[in-house]
């Protein structure tokens, strides 16, 4: 998969934000399924913990763990009103 990062502040030499409150953003392959448009990400501490809260919170997978080589994880999920959300942990050992 292709990642193209959008870098909307300055960043570090890994890609994140070096000021607080800076947001950065990418551009992916939608997932199979999905037709909206952008999506927020929350970041976590553990994906797998985030997911199985998410679900029981009435939330769908949409697109399970994948990685992003080098920088972290994420998951692609809606609520139970059909509103997407991503949620990424970073990792980079990520493969």
């Amino acid at each position: 998969m292709d990642y193209r990062l959008i870098k909307t502040v300055e960043t570090d030499a890994k890609g994140m934000p070096s000021q607080a409150g800076g947001i950065n953003g990418g551009m992916v392959k939608r997932p199979a399924g999905y037709e909206g448009g952008g999506i927020n990400y929350v970041n976590v501490e553990s994906l797998e913990a985030a997911i199985d809260r998410a679900q029981k919170l009435g939330a769908t997978v949409m697109k399970g763990k994948s990685p992003v080589p080098g920088m972290g994880w994420f998951a692609i999920l809606t609520d139970p009103q059909a509103n997407p959300f991503a949620i990424w942990q970073t990792d980079p050992k990520a493969k």
